[in-house]
């Protein structure tokens, strides 16, 4: 979503074009470096949000994303992918009954991570922040685990 990208905080890194977690850890470093130059002191907290994004409370999310003045036409159309949508799960031959997601993100989709990052956007504190947010899939190979991102 385009219209997003000009918005978003400059030091949210992770699931947009050109701000990789590489991206990521050079601006930290630079920051860091810059700080211990001038004799400063580095304090660091890391936060992992686990299943960040099967929480992501609707709601909010609209009320965010008309802050960004996002269109009409875009905000119905992202209202249709989230409101009275169903999942289920298949294990084998086996498959659950339809579920109706409530304050969730479908599972896998592109839109969860940027979803998030609506959310997270203006968290602030009186220190400089820099976020990370990414998907990843485990994928199975023979024996071993390899993560995909």
């Amino acid at each position: 979503m385009p219209s997003l990208e000009l918005s978003l905080d400059g030091n949210q890194f992770g699931c947009r074009p050109g701000r990789s977690i590489t991206h990521a850890l050079i601006a930290i470093q630079h920051k860091w470096l810059l700080t211990l130059d001038h004799k400063g002191s580095v304090h660091a907290l890391f936060v992992d949000f686990k299943k960040a994004f099967d929480i992501v409370n609707h709601n909010i999310l609209f009320t965010k994303l008309k802050h960004f003045n996002s269109s009409h036409c875009l905000l119905r159309w992202f209202a249709s992918y989230l409101f009275q949508r169903c999942q289920r799960v298949r294990v084998g031959s086996q498959v659950s009954s339809w579920k109706t997601l409530s304050g969730s993100m479908p599972q896998d989709s592109r839109l969860g991570p940027l979803s998030f990052i609506v959310m997270i956007d203006k968290l602030r504190a009186n220190c400089e922040v820099h976020k990370f947010v990414e998907r990843y899939h485990p994928v199975r190979t023979n024996d071993s685990i390899r993560f995909t991102f």
